[in-house]
């Protein structure tokens, strides 16, 4: 066991970098950066109905209207296509 305690992560940035695009090449999927992923989590996150200033203390942001500003737009437009779809099907 290293200093930390088992679950302290020992791996520099570029070690990370490098693991991460050898993964999105085995798996054949195109490149994604994990910032792609941490947005994909917060939207769908405020689009399960969690509540805006959860998801802001799970986003880190220190101001709510940053999470309200970048993500809620999404939301608001993927009820605007829902409505779409309803009115269609």
């Amino acid at each position: 066991m290293r200093d930390g305690g088992p679950f302290v992560l020992h791996a520099e940035l570029s070690n990370l970098r490098k693991k991460w695009e050898r993964i999105i090449v085995l798996a054949e999927i195109p490149a994604i950066t994990r910032h792609d992923l941490r947005r994909t989590a917060i939207t769908r996150a405020l689009l399960a109905g969690v509540a805006p200033p959860v998801v802001q203390r799970l986003a880190g942001h220190k101001d709510i209207k940053t999470t309200m500003d970048h993500y809620f737009e999404v939301e608001k437009e993927e009820l605007r296509r829902g409505r779409l779809i309803a009115k269609v099907g």
